[in-house]
């Protein structure tokens, strides 16, 4: 870390505080649709949140807040209270405590919204400003003050000097934001502190030389409480940003000190970032009705610590497989998404220690493993576990002895416990996402889980409930809480930051009920399990037999051997993973789809006509809605496509070589442009040139746009690689 703030002795000083109604002048303004409690939810987004608008930046940790009091008539008032309050807040966070118990059980919480603060208070916020890249960026302090009888909030970077013995406010890098009306207009009001020279100096020195003027002249002629700023042009300011490398010599003096630590500020803040990005966001924000001002993300983990620990585990375990993945799916996304649930866990485990006093590390079990990455790194931070999954993958190899993933099939049953292990993980477990807060409360009542649902299943089928207002995937979400709720667990839910569009995770880690009673809340799971599954039965089929009712119903209500499933209906996926990608739809639906499709495109009201390099004209056809496309054939033929996963896109997607589809729309390849194909497209691969037949040479009514010496398709049997011969009737579907 590039300074450690919580280093700073008890002795320090704030110097160089603002005068809050003197010091500021004008800088520049943008009119919002918002008034003053619009804008003052819109500055706590950017007090709670900065990761939305700067994405360099990882989150911000809270550090302490203290309310104050403003008497109008005193005009000194506002800045005795401002002093007084920050003293107080630095003292309170630097002593390690908080009167506003701002981690109470380790959660990092944010600051209530703005507009519950009435007319008359304000409030002073510690936050610090943690970077994603902790080797090459600092964290930023700063002292927000946010009054509300003047709608205004003051940002005050503040710097360590002095070898951590003192605080300086950063007077160069302090602003204000202030919503106003005029003339029944709304604006807000960007204003600058003013320094010596009466300019705002965000952006460092500059060696001595030739300068464009407006970048070093001093105002002249300015209205009173005006100011102008150096802005650099924004390509030299991102320059900076990615070239910026931490100085890790010893400074000499406090001089040398204070410019550092403006640079360091300065990759986060910049006048040109102000004015181009943080003021339009607060004032498009201030107008909307609804804004979400809390933090939704790793609200269960401190997020300095997970930013420190993921970066760690990326470079340690990261990179190393992204290089050797040997499965088909993308290493970028899989990989280090495990990272991230590996780092998350990690620091919940590691918290729980804390709070249990337990000295050894937590064992655990992943149901549903998968590629078994997060296994191997959870096992190798030091936590005994294993891996089930009920198939073998091909990296499971690499990872070596020390790494114990077994390929089994999970039944939900009495043989599916696990009393012998702390927790049981379910990471896109699918249909074992439901059963795996059973099988915790089951396993002893010790056993805690984590579960990060994906596909949406019940316990014996696909989950299917729709609640008027919600999305189908927030039902099946609320119906896992419901879950371990009736499991007897306090579930906690958080929402992870991984390359993945299913990111809510859900805890439980707490009993509701003591250990005396867990033969009642068993039969509770027992019946509630039961009538889920007679309702599956119920609503999918119309006649069953009333022995195998009755059969299910005794093995439900718990007469059963100890082998026996809880659910006789559950089944499990297979163990040979399906290809289905619509490369087994009959051959014989492909050329319809393929011939149809084709008509309909050259049909189109917005036909092109190209010219190809040989002077022909090629027709090229128009773009076709694929909602348009679908109508086109009859439900028995989607029928067909959907059991292959993915439809008719997926089909139009894997003719690649004749159809492009993009933006909802499908239209012809145009092989009159120079790359017609993606970079990352295998058709641009040397091995697969003239292996495949072309498409357009054979059912275009104007042949290939090509000439054969330019297509990568061959025009012609005699014109296919040795190795591709095929029938032209085989490559259209190629």
């Amino acid at each position: 870390m590039k300074r450690a703030f919580d280093s700073l002795h008890t002795n320090r000083m704030l110097s160089g505080i603002p005068d809050l109604k003197k010091d500021f002048c004008d800088f520049t303004e943008r009119p919002t649709k918002g008034q003053a409690d619009g804008f003052a939810d819109a500055v706590t987004v950017w007090v709670n949140k900065p990761h939305v608008l700067n994405r360099r930046l990882c989150g911000a940790r809270i550090k302490s807040f203290v309310h104050y009091v403003t008497h109008n008539n005193d005009e000194n008032q506002l800045q005795l209270n401002f002093e007084s309050v920050v003293s107080t807040a630095l003292d309170t966070e630097l002593n390690g405590t908080s009167s506003n118990d701002m981690e109470e059980g380790g959660v990092c919480k944010e600051v209530p919204s703005l507009s519950t603060i009435p007319e008359g208070e304000g409030l002073v916020i510690v936050r610090d400003i943690h970077p994603k890249r902790e080797d090459t960026h600092p964290v930023v302090r700063e002292v927000i003050c946010y009054d509300a009888s003047m709608r205004s909030v003051w940002f005050c970077p503040i710097t360590d000097t002095h070898k951590h013995k003192s605080a300086e406010a950063s007077r160069c890098l302090c602003y204000q934001l202030v919503h106003c009306v005029q003339d029944n207009k709304s604006r807000i009001l960007c204003r600058i502190c003013k320094t010596e020279s009466n300019r705002w100096c965000s952006d460092t020195k500059q060696e001595a030389g030739p300068t464009e003027p407006e970048h070093n002249n001093e105002p002249t002629g300015t209205e009173p409480g005006s100011c102008t700023s150096n802005i650099e042009p924004i390509e030299h300011i991102c320059s900076e940003l990615e070239t910026f490398e931490p100085d890790t010599s010893e400074r000499i003096n406090t001089g040398s000190e204070l410019a550092a630590s403006e640079l360091d500020t300065r990759m986060i803040l910049s006048d040109h970032w102000i004015q181009n990005t943080l003021l339009p966001k607060i004032s498009n924000w201030s107008g909307q009705n609804k804004l979400e001002t809390t933090v939704k993300s790793l609200r269960l983990v401190r997020i300095d610590q997970y930013n420190t620990l993921y970066n760690q585990l990326k470079v340690k375990y990261g990179r190393k497989f992204v290089e050797c993945w040997p499965e088909k799916t993308d290493p970028s996304k899989f990989v280090y998404e495990d990272v991230g649930i590996a780092a998350y866990l990690l620091l919940i485990w590691e918290q729980e220690r804390k709070e249990k006093k337990l000295t050894a590390k937590q064992s655990f079990v992943d149901l549903g493993c998968g590629n078994g990455l997060l296994v191997h790194i959870l096992a190798a931070e030091g936590h005994p576990g294993v891996g089930l999954d009920i198939r073998k993958r091909n990296i499971w190899d690499l990872y070596g002895p020390d790494t114990d993933l077994k390929e089994q099939t999970v039944i939900p049953s009495c043989d599916s416990l696990f009393p012998q292990y702390d927790w049981l993980i379910g990471n896109h477990s699918d249909e074992l996402t439901p059963w795996i807060p059973v099988m915790a409360a089951r396993s002893s009542y010790t056993c805690r889980y984590f579960v990060l649902p994906c596909c949406p299943f019940d316990f014996d089928r696909k989950f299917n409930k729709k609640v008027s207002g919600q999305s189908s995937y927030r039902c099946f979400l609320d119906w896992v809480i419901e879950v371990g709720q009736v499991c007897g667990f306090q579930v906690e839910e958080d929402t992870l930051r991984i390359p993945s569009v299913k990111r809510v995770c859900f805890i439980g880690k707490t009993r509701t009920y003591s250990k005396e009673e867990e033969s009642i809340i068993d039969a509770k799971r027992t019946t509630y399990i039961k009538n889920r599954c007679e309702k599956c039965d119920t609503n999918n089929s119309d006649i069953k037999s009333d022995s195998a009712s009755d059969s299910k119903r005794r093995k439900l209500d718990g007469e059963n051997h100890d082998d026996q499933q809880w659910t006789t209906t559950f089944k499990p996926r297979d163990s040979k993973e399906r290809t289905r990608n619509c490369q087994h739809v009959k051959k014989e639906i492909k050329d319809l789809i393929v011939n149809k499709v084709f008509d309909r495109i050259m049909e189109a009201e917005d036909s092109e006509v190209r010219q190809t390099a040989d002077g022909r004209t090629w027709h090229k056809g128009g773009s076709v809605p694929l909602s348009e496309v679908a109508q086109m054939f009859d439900r028995e033929v989607l029928k067909e496509l959907k059991s292959e996963c993915g439809g008719l896109q997926t089909l139009l997607r894997n003719n690649n070589n004749v159809f492009n589809v993009s933006g909802g729309k499908v239209q012809l390849r145009d092989l009159t442009q120079t790359q017609p194909f993606s970079k990352a497209s295998q058709l641009l691969q040397t091995k697969k040139i003239k292996t495949l037949l072309c498409w357009f040479h054979t059912h275009h009514p104007d042949g290939c746009a090509r000439t054969q010496e330019a297509c990568l398709f061959a025009h012609g049997e005699d014109d296919l690689k040795p190795n591709g011969k095929q029938t032209s009737s085989d490559s259209r579907n190629k």
